[in-house]
């Protein structure tokens, strides 16, 4: 064995009494970067937590509770207002409250009588013989019989004239004066009478005198 051999071998003697390390040992001790797929257990954990708190909040909202367990104020909703109707019916003329003994029948006619007659009622069928002034509620005459030289001639039945006017006839006396009182619905109604000046929904008031029956 020659000398340098000799040395060579001394000198791995004393490395492997030092303990010194192979290079494979150097290499499994060496840092490794960070899996970022890998979580600690804790840190698994707190993720979770953060995500389960907004679904947490959004099942509270949806119960109608706060984050804490005490109730949310619910809005207050408005009031609902009574439904009104489209057409308004027309209102009655003030001075029909200040008429006394005025007397009101099933439909809806009322009649003053200011001179009571002692003549016979029309019937069915007969013609009463009338003179008559023809107002609205505000005292504007529409219609005057006395401008004319003859008086009305009116057959009771016929169905030519106002309901409330023939009601009214039906239940006076030859030699009487009356008032009447005629609603929309008995008189000339919703669409009035444009060339008589009477406009829609209209009060119509007549003072009627019975003449005679034919």
């Amino acid at each position: 064995m020659s000398s340098r051999s000799i040395v060579a071998c001394a000198f791995a003697l004393f490395l492997s009494a030092c303990g010194g390390s192979s290079n494979e040992d150097h290499a499994g001790n060496a840092k490794q970067p960070p899996n970022p797929a890998v979580k600690s257990p804790a840190a698994a954990s707190q993720p979770a937590e953060q995500e389960a708190l907004p679904l947490a909040k959004a099942g509270a909202a949806s119960a109608g509770t706060n984050s804490d367990g005490r109730k949310a104020a619910q809005p207050k909703s408005a009031p609902i207002e009574p439904v009104r109707p489209a057409i308004q019916p027309p209102p009655e003329p003030v001075y029909i409250v200040k008429d006394k003994n005025v007397v009101t029948t099933p439909t809806g006619l009322r009649y003053v009588d200011l001179i009571s007659g002692a003549g016979k009622s029309p019937k069915r069928g007969q013609t009463a013989v009338v003179r008559y002034v023809g107002k609205l509620a505000n005292e504007t005459v529409f219609d005057d019989s006395h401008k004319r030289e003859d008086p009305l001639e009116c057959m009771l039945g016929a169905g030519r004239f106002l309901r409330g006017w023939e009601e009214g006839l039906s239940s006076m006396k030859v030699g009487g004066k009356r008032k009447l009182i005629i609603p929309p619905r008995l008189g000339y109604g919703r669409a009035g009478n444009k060339k008589m000046g009477i406009p829609p929904n209209s009060y119509v008031i007549f003072e009627v005198e019975l003449v005679a029956i034919r």
